[in-house]
């Protein structure tokens, strides 16, 4: 890969082994268990008792959440939040159709993701598929086609003479996936999903949770260094956050939280407005007094990527807060806290910047704009504790294909890995 530094090649095969949140958490999972990280379950009975060690826990397979515990009575806790999904197209729950002699699989559009994109790119298919077990109970599998099954034709220009005007785009009637020639009637979605996916599970199709996604792999670009992928909002940030956590002192309590359905909201189960993190943190630290004294002392960095400033649109971000590709991570700034932040935790994440020797940037919203959130001010609510919204700067968000700098998010690495550091 032109002589790029190995943790982008990491990032890289991050990015192209988790076209889902399922695989996401199930590679970070891997990862952490490989390091040592024992797994537990919700289900199981387990507390502040535990041995002082890494743990990792999941929720809906979607949501991850991993912690260092010191054991006995820490009086702070080192939080780190991510989410695991991204903005991109999902098969509606019958898709298959049939127009004009062609198979067509019918999508709904998750998130607010830029649909243009999507257009005339090589779509493979990837998820959760539960089937019926030997026994009549639930089996869950991951799969992945490894490969692309259809794509969305553009129609062209010589049809449609206004498309370069600013056309609305219909993903109900302009989207439908292209799947291939057909002589009859639409198979059933089981059948047809058993012949597109290999390895798919023997077993009726109970339910399923699928994604499309680019079948296109990520790439470097030299000399910037600059990646080039599908999902970089927000894998890329759950990437470097699990790489520090492997390098997070195991004699405090540090936690890292990626959460699904950011994109959507976040209210659900295994969201950020979920308790995931709260009955966690009550477990291990069951006294309300206790628990509440930690929160007070603790700080939660909330990481998501941010707008690099645009060579042809600069227009579009405020003087003086235009975030560089390559130009370090971005504070992410918002008075009516969009983004979760005050004076003290900037001050503090300034310091602790200077000391790791991390160049930081600032991002806030043009004025007359509206602003984005993330998961940063919706988990400070819901634990109770401080929270500061940082990230790196990426172009293209919530595209198809995204672009950022690997540089950057190396050093978004080395910044969390400090602040766990920090924390012992």
């Amino acid at each position: 890969m032109w002589g790029v530094k190995p943790f982008a090649s990491d990032l890289s095969e991050f990015l192209d082994a988790s076209p889902t949140p399922f695989h996401a958490v199930a590679r970070m999972r891997a990862q952490l268990v490989e390091a040592g990280f024992r797994t537990l379950r919700e289900t199981d009975d387990w507390g502040g008792d535990l041995p002082a060690g890494g743990y990792v826990v999941e929720r809906n397979g979607s949501t991850l959440l991993a912690f260092t515990w010191p054991g006995g009575t820490p009086e702070t806790l080192a939080l780190v939040g991510a989410h695991t999904d991204s903005p991109n197209l999902r098969p509606m729950p019958n898709p298959l159709g049939v127009s004009e002699g062609y198979l067509t699989l019918a999508v709904q559009v998750y998130g607010g993701a830029l649909l243009a994109p999507w257009f005339d790119r090589e779509l493979g298919l990837a998820g959760r598929v539960i089937v019926r077990g030997a026994d009549a109970s639930p089996e869950v599998h991951l799969v992945d086609s490894h490969r692309p099954v259809g794509l969305i034709p553009s129609l062209a220009i010589h049809l449609d003479r206004k498309v370069n005007s600013g056309r609305a785009i219909n993903p109900t009637a302009e989207m439908h996936v292209v799947l291939g020639r057909t002589s009859g009637q639409a198979p059933s979605w089981g059948d047809w999903l058993r012949g597109a996916i290999d390895e798919f599970p023997g077993g009726e199709v109970l339910a399923c949770e699928l994604s499309l996604y680019d079948a296109t792999p990520a790439r470097i670009l030299a000399p910037d260094s600059w990646i080039v992928s599908a999902r970089l909002d927000n894998l890329l940030s759950c990437h470097a956050a699990c790489r520090a956590m492997l390098r997070a002192d195991a004699g405090a309590f540090n936690m890292l939280a990626c959460h699904d359905h950011e994109e959507i909201g976040s209210r659900s189960w295994p969201g950020a407005q979920g308790d995931t993190a709260v009955a966690a943190i009550e477990r291990l630290v069951p006294d309300p007094v206790r628990r509440a004294r930690l929160l007070a002392a603790s700080l939660m960095l909330s990481v998501d990527n941010a707008h690099g400033v645009h060579p042809n649109f600069a227009h579009k971000h405020a003087a003086q807060h235009r975030p560089l590709l390559g130009g370090g991570p971005v504070l992410k700034l918002d008075e009516a806290q969009r983004y979760a932040g005050d004076s003290l935790q900037i001050a503090r994440l300034r310091l602790l910047a200077e000391r790791a020797d991390i160049p930081l940037q600032v991002f806030s919203v043009r004025p007359d704009m509206a602003c984005g959130s993330t998961i940063g001010p919706i988990s400070a609510a819901n634990l109770g504790l401080p929270a500061l919204d940082i990230g790196v700067p990426q172009w293209a968000m919530h595209s198809v294909r995204e672009s950022a700098s690997a540089l950057d998010a190396e050093q978004l690495e080395q910044l969390l890995a400090a602040f766990w550091s920090a924390a012992g």
